[in-house]
């Protein structure tokens, strides 16, 4: 999929890179998505991850969201990123292995009212 979209990007087939993204978007599964969103980003197609984005960003995919949140932030678009982050924060049962964009937006942690925890 992601070879075929690069195929036709590199060989400026506009027209069959727009056909197959509206194609392959009709997934529902949410790591192709996100694959594509990320295809999108770097190949400056950016309404069309955008699109994609959105479409992950409705799940409750705890993972997705994750991956989606670091998307966003890339794109410049911290409040989103944050908001993503927390439904993730929500959502997800990380156990141990608490993910490292926790730890970057919120080193202490987040307080039970979902405000950052303030060095101690």
């Amino acid at each position: 999929m992601l070879e075929l979209l690069d195929h036709y990007h590199g060989s400026g087939e506009q027209a069959k890179v727009d056909e197959l993204l509206a194609a392959f978007s009709e997934s529902s599964d949410l790591f192709t998505l996100i694959e594509l969103a990320i295809f999108c980003q770097e190949a400056s197609e950016l309404t069309a991850a955008d699109s994609l984005l959105t479409k992950v960003c409705a799940s409750d995919d705890a993972y997705a969201l994750l991956k989606a949140s670091s998307l966003r932030m890339e794109g410049g678009d911290e409040e989103l990123s944050e908001q993503l982050l927390r439904r993730a924060a929500d959502i997800g049962d990380w156990g141990d292995e608490i993910p490292d964009e926790f730890a970057a937006m919120w080193p202490f942690g987040l307080d039970a009212d979902g405000t950052p925890t303030p060095p101690w």
